[in-house]
């Protein structure tokens, strides 16, 4: 290589001398430092870094080297703090994600880099003590019984990094929005509405604690609204919705399933009006203006009684006969 090249800055061919620079840069959320090798204008009242297309080239080398030293790494400390945080080995991690030790032996040992499913799957157990909880109750059969246990002791000394047991109506909530599409926040309150109703008059229970109250748009479960409101009149985004795991019997998901089914195909504003035409939140309305604020609760006796009045009217022998009863209400709902 020539230890010539043309400086921009003095219009000039100069010959340079190189030096090693220390660089710190980051790609795709790795930050890595390498030594590169710069050539400079020796001229005093320049000293203009100089492009010499040799040191480019194995600059560039040394860079991408670096990044994926620096990238293995990563993972490496990443294993390393999972194992560490909850108390449990490379290889029982491996059997608990239902992946095969050798993977997570390759991961380790810097010969193979994460696909990007299974790295995003290390990330969110490594930030999220409760899903690694789960996946840990999952794979338990997987593993001995002493590094389940151990494993186990190190969940629950985190407890104060878990978050509160989810409610009963939170996971109800949950499956009817990655089960129903577009779901805004009026059509969520209605369907808890009908799923509450008519689950007590199938499986003879209310499905959650919660009361709902006689809003001017129908039936609303207060602490539900004030979860949802930021959305507006916009569908509720079901991204982050953890997709499993929901404390729900056979019998509840079957009749969350048929509201899904035969109310969820409605909009919010029809949702609504079939809800204003019931007696329930008519009865608790009584004799209030149309647009008149009231948070009077509608009483669960007067849900039960409504509804199983419904049930024996309408011959609804199971949760999949409730299409009669929706698509009846439905037709004398004012357009």
């Amino acid at each position: 290589m020539h230890n010539t090249a043309l400086c921009e800055q003095c219009r000039d061919l100069v010959v340079f001398e190189t030096a090693e620079q220390k660089i710190t840069t980051e790609i795709k959320g790795i930050k890595f430092t390498y030594l590169a090798t710069v050539a400079k204008c020796p001229n005093s009242d320049c000293h203009e870094e100089l492009y010499v297309a040799e040191l480019h080239d194995a600059n560039i080398d040394k860079m991408k080297a670096a990044y994926t030293l620096a990238r293995t790494e990563t993972v490496k400390k990443l294993i390393d703090e999972i194992t560490e945080k909850y108390n449990i080995g490379k290889q029982p991690l491996a059997k608990v994600l239902g992946w095969s030790e050798t993977t997570i032996i390759r991961y380790y040992n810097v010969e193979q880099y994460p696909v990007k499913e299974y790295l995003s799957m290390l990330n969110s157990i490594k930030d999220d003590s409760r899903k690694y909880h789960n996946i840990l109750e999952k794979g338990k059969n997987q593993l001995t019984d002493v590094a389940y246990r151990k494993s186990k002791v190190a969940v629950k000394e985190l407890r104060i990094e878990l978050p509160k047991s989810e409610k009963k109506i939170d996971s109800v909530i949950r499956y009817l929005l990655l089960k129903c599409e577009d779901v805004t926040p009026l059509s969520l309150q209605k369907l808890l509405y009908y799923s509450q109703s008519f689950n007590k008059v199938f499986n003879g229970k209310f499905l959650f604690k919660d009361d709902c109250e006689a809003w001017v748009h129908g039936p609303v479960y207060r602490e539900t609204y004030y979860k949802y409101r930021e959305y507006g009149h916009n569908v509720i985004d079901t991204v982050k919705l953890e997709k499993d795991n929901f404390s729900l019997s056979t019998e509840e998901r079957e009749l969350l399933d048929c509201v899904v089914k035969y109310f969820g195909c409605y909009s919010g504003k029809t949702l609504e009006q079939m809800t204003h035409s019931e007696r329930p939140w008519s009865t608790t309305r009584k004799n209030l203006k149309p647009d008149e604020y009231s948070y009077d609760k509608i009483s669960k006796d007067l849900i039960e009684t409504y509804f199983r009045e419904v049930k024996e009217k309408y011959n609804l022998i199971n949760p999949n006969d409730l299409k009669s009863y929706s698509m009846d209400l439905f037709k004398k709902t004012p357009c």
